[in-house]
């Protein structure tokens, strides 16, 4: 009864019986006299009640203001029905609810009242009449505006608390403006969750809207509407005001929004703090820089959904920026949809790529169908490959695929069908791989073996807007995938294995879950969680140390094919020693062999669903463990590969002869030998005598670094000895030149030093060096009549070691830097890098030797090259820059040779070898970087390439040709070699 309204009978002027609409059609049909059953015609869907529901709107809404005669129906309700007035006069209400007209035939429509029903009190009663002018605002608006108050009703049914449904009334903007003058309608000051999804609404609406809505507003759901830029205006205004500072939810889906719209909308939304979801679906959103900045700025935004947009490469690439931003900012985005645009492209990959390496709250990302090819998706793997903290992932539509841990594999070539059979026999789960036909689609229903439906279309499918075709993922969040534990349990009185692996089912027993020892357990049992999908079955195999093995506390099934796995290897077992290999594969990996030893197996374990790993009740990252909460975060474990060493020919290097104790133990005692020491120490004790030749030992390597540096800094005295100015600026260096020792007290130690003894200077030393300079013996002989003059004889050191010591001492800064020189550049250039470098260019490293060596050896003498013919060769390369100068090309010679014990008879330490010639190339590349040893190898190959290979056979033949045409027909000219050798060095 409380349903019923009053009937009210029009009585229109026709010769037919016809029904009037609610849109003001008039149609044929047969009436009906019943108050509570109202006529329509039977090819028009819509009912006489004036608050219809979503179900039985119209579709054609092209006439939106109701007829005249519906207008003048709506001024007879609003005018007092009383038994004298006019329209009591002119409609005559018979028993049976209808009006009778005996002059003419009339088409009668029963319409309901507008206004609330009434009381049991009557239709006179006060509250009766309270309840009619509850709602007389929303009536008097709709009169102004000139529609029909049909929606009152629909209203008071739709409204609760807080709340208001109005979604898919379609009643649009001048509906709404009516509704929003009736206080009692709309109590704005209740009202704080407004859901007008598919109403029709455009920019005069939402202005009307926004104007009115409360401070305490916390979602608005616009979507499916055309709200237009006038709209977007009108919110943005709204915003900037701080006006909707509670604003948590807005939802502007499938308003065909712009760029142009979007600009000022994410600016204004800076302006609500609170906001934790925004959602613009199903618009024309091409740029992403709005969205970016709204990103970065935003401290509390949650989630971003831009389903079905036409962001590109660029435009991803901006979200993707701001996003990575927002994470290192400490924002909150945790859910990012982003499915069905074109995302595909180095820019947007690589930023999101750096996204999934820093973020730490990004907890669900959808990527769904956005065409990215191998090559984007490769960079989007890579960087999701430690990332520990993203739960859900969706890639189907895209080239690659996704196992069940999460991971990436780009797919290259055309897709294939899972390789598991179909039949009537419940299969096992895979995922991963392409699938083909419906299958594998959202949409396919199935029953397993619980009565329970796989691949279900569920409520979260339904809000995210998921097609029925697509296909079904591995994201733990939306598919509701449940813990499971894996068991291997060691029989009681077999040994402990190493390490137990488990393969299963889900991903093709491609991907093995290393399963960890339980503490306490006897006898030991080793146990794992993995995420696995909520229906199907399980099948596992295990790889017990080398082997493949099933569990006998499981039942087992034979595979419809056999699987080959490949064997996983660790820290605890680095080798495999397998009894049945089916294959082995190697793979050269940095100088080491990396073995894949591939097993085949016909059957597998069906894992149970125990209650220890029972369904969870939500979707969640910490979920219902057997000890209480677990949090079960992806599987990333790092892969080790059993490897065995290549096989190696000798390095380059092999021969080459570094600095060793043994080697500097020679060096002293010749040099020790050869220095007029008894006229130093000869008044010292014996004791003190063999201490000081303990102290010089000790530290000789560091006097030899010093030679050796000093030794190529006076160039125009003759190359591999020290002259006096060299000398004396280290003392002054070390400290060593003060008032106690000058600089005449210096010059007088080192002329002393100088002098050679009767029998040296008859057998010809320092025939290679001249008189000039000191070698390495006379320069040891200077150092200790310095620590004899400064220490002895002014008393401050009894002894002649204790003076030796202190000296040593002062010098140590400066030696020591050089010995750590020399061994940092031979560490960084003897390694397999540098061998591979010089083995290669072999050919033109000794192209170039043999060009430029062997031109001052004595007849009959080995092939050598000398100091000036090194020189020449870095002249003809054009090989100094900035960090490596002319001035330095000695060191450079000195750092490539050998130390040699004998440096007074022999003049085998001005002597380069070939070898010695190949270390003296990586002295110069190590110079020309500045001295860095990071990537050695990269700068010898350079080098050679730009400054060696030009010197090779075939151009300095092009400048002999040249020169030899120079000379042509000139018979009586004749050249020296040297001459001839001069001037092909000059062509180059």
């Amino acid at each position: 009864a409380a349903m019923r309204a009053r009937p009210i009978s029009l009585v229109l002027p026709d010769e037919e019986d016809r029904t009037l609409d609610l849109w003001g059609f008039l149609s044929p049909g047969r009436l009906s006299s019943k108050g509570d059953e109202r006529c329509r015609s039977p090819k028009s869907p819509w009912p006489s009640l004036l608050g219809e529901t979503p179900s039985a709107r119209r579709k054609d809404r092209s006439v939106s203001q109701p007829s005249a005669a519906i207008a003048r129906a709506m001024q007879s309700l609003s005018a007092p029905q009383t038994a004298g007035s006019a329209s009591a006069t002119a409609l005559r209400r018979s028993s049976s609810g209808t009006l009778q007209n005996s002059n003419r035939s009339a088409a009668i429509l029963e319409l309901p009242s507008v206004r609330p029903p009434t009381s049991p009190g009557g239709p006179g009663s006060p509250e009766s009449g309270a309840r009619r002018a509850s709602f007389s605002d929303y009536e008097d608006a709709c009169a102004r505006l000139g529609v029909l108050p049909k929606f009152a009703r629909a209203v008071q049914e739709r409204r609760c608390r807080e709340s208001l449904e109005l979604s898919g009334l379609g009643f649009g903007d001048l509906q709404l403006q009516a509704m929003l003058c009736d206080r009692h309608l709309l109590p704005l000051g209740i009202l704080s969750r407004w859901r007008l999804r598919d109403a029709r609404l455009t920019g005069p609406g939402v202005e009307a809207l926004v104007s009115k809505l409360p401070v305490h507003t916390e979602m608005m759901d616009l979507s499916h509407n055309d709200i237009g830029l006038k709209g977007i205006s009108a919110m943005a205004n709204r915003f900037q005001k701080k006006l909707l500072p509670q604003l948590r939810w807005l939802d502007l889906s499938m308003n065909g929004l712009r760029d142009v719209a979007i600009a000022p909308l994410t600016a204004s939304l800076l302006f609500c703090p609170l906001l934790i979801r925004l959602e613009l679906n199903h618009n024309h959103i091409e740029e992403g820089q709005a969205l970016g900045d709204l990103l970065s700025e935003h401290p509390r935004l949650a989630r971003l959904s831009l389903h079905g947009n036409a962001l590109g490469e660029k435009g991803g690439a901006k979200v993707f920026q701001g996003l990575a931003e927002n994470a290192r900012n400490g924002g909150h985005l945790s859910d990012l949809d982003l499915a069905w645009n074109q995302l595909d492209g180095s820019d947007a990959a690589m930023a999101l790529a750096e996204v999934l390496r820093i973020s730490v709250t990004l907890y669900h990302l959808d990527l769904s169908y956005n065409n990215l090819g191998p090559a984007s998706c490769q960079i989007i793997a890579d960087g999701l490959r430690d990332n520990h903290f993203l739960y859900g992932l969706h890639i189907v539509g895209n080239a690659a695929t996704m196992d069940a841990d999460g991971f990436l594999t780009p797919v290259i070539d055309s897709p294939k069908a899972s390789s598991l059979p179909t039949g009537d026999k419940p299969q096992a789960q895979q995922f991963g791989d392409l699938r083909q036909g419906i299958d594998g689609r959202l949409g396919a229903r199935s029953t397993d073996a619980s009565g329970l439906g796989v691949g279900a279309w569920t409520d979260a499918d339904v809000l995210r807007e998921r097609d029925v075709l697509e296909q079904q993922t591995t994201c733990w969040a939306c598919e509701g995938w449940e813990r499971l534990e894996l068991q291997w349990r060691v029989e009681t009185g077999s040994p402990t294995p190493k390490a137990v692996w488990a393969f299963t089912s889900i991903d093709g027993f491609r991907a093995g879950l290393r399963l960890k020892p339980v503490e306490g357990a006897t006898p030991a049992v080793f146990a794992a969680a993995r995420m696995v999908p909520r229906d199907g079955k399980i099948l596992a195999i295990f790889q017990v140390d080398s082997e493949l093995r099933t569990c006998r506390h499981c039942d087992l099934e034979r595979l419809p094919l056999p699987v080959e796995i490949e064997l996983r290897a660790c820290e605890e077992l680095p080798i495999l020693q397998p009894e049945e290999v089916v294959r082995t594969e190697l793979v050269n990996v940095g100088g080491e062999f990396e073995h894949h030893l591939i097993l085949r197996m016909e059957t597998a374990s069906v894992i149970s669903r125990s209650s220890e790993a029972g369904r969870s009740s939500g979707r969640s990252v910490l979920l219902d463990g057997p000890a209480g909460p677990v949090q079960m975060p992806r599987v990333t474990e790092s892969e080790f590969r059993m490897r065995t060493k290549v096989p190696r020919g000798l390095p380059f290097y092999a021969d080459y002869q570094r600095e060793n104790p043994k080697l500097m133990e020679e060096c002293f005692l010749l040099d020790w030998s050869r220095a007029k020491v008894a006229r130093i120490v000869g008044k010292a004790s014996e004791k003190d005598r063999k201490s000081t030749e303990e102290v010089v030992l000790a530290h000789y390597r560091r006097f030899v670094a010093l030679f050796r540096e000093l030794s190529v800094s006076g160039n125009d005295a003759g190359f591999g000895g020290v002259t006096q100015l060299e000398a004396s600026a280290l003392l002054m260096q070390a400290g060593l030149v003060d008032d106690v020792t000058r600089v005449a007290d210096i010059d007088r130690c080192f002329i002393a030093a100088k002098v050679l003894p009767f029998d040296l200077r008859k057998a010809g030393a320092n025939g290679t060096l001249g008189d000039k300079v000191l070698s390495r013996h006379q320069f040891l002989e200077m150092l200790l009549r310095v620590a004899d003059q400064r220490y002895v004889q002014t008393g401050k050191c009894k002894s002649m070691c204790s003076a030796v010591a202190s000296v040593m001492k002062s010098l140590a800064a400066v030696a020591d830097a050089k010995v750590s020189e020399l061994d940092g550049f031979q560490d960084a250039f003897h390694t397999d890098e540098v061998d591979d470098v010089i083995k290669k260019h072999h050919g033109i490293l000794q192209e170039v030797y043999r060009r430029y060596s062997g031109h001052v050896a004595p007849p009959g003498a080995a092939r050598f090259m000398s100091f000036g013919e090194f020189q020449d060769l870095l002249e003809a390369a054009k090989a100094y820059n900035n960090d490596f100068v002319p001035r330095r090309c000695g060191l450079a010679f000195r750092l490539g040779m050998m130390t040699q014990a004998d440096e007074v008879f022999r003049s085998r330490f001005q002597e380069m070898s070939f070898l010695e010639f190949q270390h003296a190339v990586g002295v110069i590349a190590w110079m020309r970087s500045g001295g860095l040893t990071t990537a050695l190898s990269e700068a010898v190959d350079s080098f050679i390439v730009q400054k060696l290979s030009p010197l090779s056979r075939r151009n300095l033949l092009r400048g002999a040709s040249s020169f030899a045409g120079e000379f042509r027909g000139k018979a009586n000219i004749a050249m020296t070699p040297t001459a001839f050798r001069g001037s092909m060095l000059r062509d180059v």
